[in-house]
């Protein structure tokens, strides 16, 4: 079941046929841009909420990209600003707001597009970088709990195939799986799949772009109910 639908968080900037008026944007409007879902499962009587996204992917903020066309932004700040007001407004429409209060079995998934405080004994980025911010948001304000991180305690798991971006010059884990405490209780594993068994072989497009099978490792992970 498909509980909540959410696009764009202010509708005064839409026009009659739903197009986005992007000349009209105030400079520190950060909508959810990519959009994100809330579905409802049942599975032999448990109810679970699902919230999937796909945060904001560039260095620069929307409003960057759409109106000054600036994207010289320095250590990335408007982007990840972008990323941060994207998962509070998430996290405050489905885990944290009052409408679901006493629903204990969520898990929250999808492609973040940064980089955690979790992982940064890795990455050895400062402590203050704007990188580490949307995942300190959900660390800081849900009860979500990182499923990899926690069922591989000193390890480190990149889920991209490439590197191109501020943070460095290594491979980053942005593809993350949250759970509730309930539902953390029910994990019985947790992976980053990279064996060809999993993934098999598609032949190569002779596109500079082409990735097997994308340019991020899925992550599985099984639930006991």
């Amino acid at each position: 079941e498909t509980v909540l639908r959410i696009t764009e968080t202010d509708e005064k900037y839409m026009d009659a046929e739903s197009n986005f008026r992007h000349s009209e944007i105030d400079e520190n409007y950060r909508p959810v841009a990519h959009g994100a879902g809330m579905q409802r499962v049942n599975v032999n009587g448990v109810s679970i909420n699902f919230v999937t996204l796909h945060l904001w992917p560039h260095a620069y903020s929307y409003y960057a990209k759409f109106v000054t066309k600036n994207t010289k932004d320095p250590q990335s700040i408007g982007g990840n600003a972008q990323r941060l007001a994207e998962i509070s407004y998430i996290c405050g429409h489905t885990i944290n707001s009052k409408d679901y209060k006493g629903e204990k079995n969520w898990l929250m998934l999808g492609d973040f597009n940064c980089r955690s405080r979790i992982d940064n004994w890795y990455y050895k980025l400062p402590e203050d970088s704007p990188m580490l911010s949307s995942h300190d948001y959900i660390l800081e304000n849900t009860v979500y709990k990182d499923v990899i991180a926690l069922k591989h305690q000193g390890e480190f798991f990149s889920t991209r195939t490439w590197v191109k971006d501020a943070g460095g010059n290594l491979p980053p884990r942005y593809d993350f799986v949250y759970a509730s405490p309930a539902m953390f209780e029910k994990v019985k594993s947790a992976i980053v799949l990279k064996d060809d068994k999993w993934l098999g072989s598609m032949p190569y497009s002779g596109l500079s772009n082409f990735y097997n099978p994308s340019d991020h490792w899925p992550v599985l992970v099984d639930f006991e109910l």
